[in-house]
């Protein structure tokens, strides 16, 4: 039969050999992914500060050609629109004439 005194002692060892390196190496690891993870996590919010940032950016330029720009567009728009309908009056008084001459 086989001693049972020197099973357990080659079990501690083989245990102190492979389970104390590999608990070393799992709390090592963990610690890595613990790290890598918070890398990300904050790169993560800096990148969605950046975009909420730029969005507020882009909405208040889109709010102010809203509110400034496109009424200036307007107006110079009905202004050639009226100044066209001016020009065909008198275009149209011009050809009466002719026609009358």
């Amino acid at each position: 039969m086989v001693d049972p005194v020197s099973t357990i002692d080659v079990t501690e060892k083989l245990i102190h050999i492979f389970g104390i390196p590999s608990i070393v190496a799992a709390i090592v690891w963990s610690i890595r992914q613990y790290d890598s993870s918070r890398r990300a996590f904050v790169a993560l919010h800096e990148n969605t500060r950046l975009a909420v940032s730029a969005t507020a950016e882009i909405k208040a330029a889109v709010d102010t050609i809203q509110t400034n720009h496109l009424k200036h567009l307007e107006d110079g728009i009905l202004a050639i629109g009226s100044q066209g309908t001016r020009q065909t009056e008198l275009l149209v008084v011009i050809a009466d004439r002719l026609k009358r001459d």
